[in-house]
């Protein structure tokens, strides 16, 4: 008897929930994705010119790379350029193998 109730409950408060309407991609994401889409395209590129280390690149156009995530942040830093919006990717010599 107390399910019922709980699930009367459940069925009554769902009733007056609203769907949340899927909004675009703000410009910010979008900008975001050029970014991410700029280091795949240049992949081999960056990889020769920086093997093993990882690569972003910032809001305003600044590349930056080094050996650790920690080091290209305290890059970024010492630059004084924002991490938001940064994209970075690792640009490793050696493909993981993946077994599907």
């Amino acid at each position: 008897m107390a399910d019922l109730a709980i699930e009367s409950t459940i069925e009554d408060h769902a009733r007056g929930i609203q769907p949340i309407a899927v909004k675009p991609l703000s410009d910010e994401m979008r900008q975001f994705k050029k970014r991410t889409l700029f280091l795949s395209a240049r992949r081999p590129e960056l990889t020769r010119k920086y093997p093993d280390q990882w690569v972003g690149i910032a809001s305003n156009g600044t590349l930056v790379a080094a050996p650790s995530i920690e080091a290209v942040l305290d890059k970024l830093q010492n630059k004084g350029i924002s991490k938001r919006g940064f994209a970075m990717k690792l640009m490793t010599t050696q493909p993981r193998r993946m077994i599907l």
